[in-house]
């Protein structure tokens, strides 16, 4: 059977720029100026200093044409990440360095997740001029598919949920 490929309202070949600006001007004008927000990215070694949401109308001209200045070093951003601020400490279980299972009682819509697969760590440290920081990064991914991104806090002896995938 064949499965049509669903585009974006938004992709660049979709619609001319100038009547996506006529028809995002208008869905603002009708739902609210805070509407649309965009993801920016910023020079930072903290990973929740990386990222933040801007609103459009506070965007500078060259995000809202389509066309944002990301520094060549970066990458754009492909996956949706639902980031945590601030993150969220996690009940484990399991035994040795890595749990078996994580839950996060105010993320009580994921219950326990049984991780399946682990990716990392990333190990960060540093933040003497404004809070020191040593921890583990990793991904996870549960039984259930969900990709989760985790870090053990080497300070507090505690593990932490930072963000996951859409």
């Amino acid at each position: 059977p064949y499965t049509p490929k669903q585009r974006s309202l938004w992709h660049s070949t979709s619609l001319s720029p100038s009547l996506r600006e006529c028809m995002t001007t208008e869905m603002e004008t009708n739902l609210g100026g805070v509407t649309f927000v965009s993801p920016v990215l910023r020079d930072s070694q903290k990973p929740e200093q990386r990222s933040y949401w801007t609103r459009r109308v506070d965007q500078p001209q060259a995000v809202n044409s389509g066309n944002p200045q990301v520094p060549a070093h970066q990458s754009p951003i492909t996956s949706c990440m639902r980031m945590l601020d601030p993150p969220i400490r996690l009940t484990v279980r399991g035994r040795g360095e890595r749990p078996s299972e994580i839950c996060a009682e105010n993320l009580a819509e994921f219950g326990w997740i049984r991780i399946f697969h682990w990716i990392g760590p990333e190990t960060l440290s540093g933040g003497w001029w404004d809070g020191p920081y040593e921890r583990d990064y990793f991904w996870v991914i549960s039984e259930e598919q969900y990709v989760v991104w985790i870090y053990f806090d080497r300070l507090q002896c505690q593990w932490f949920v930072h963000g996951w995938l859409d």
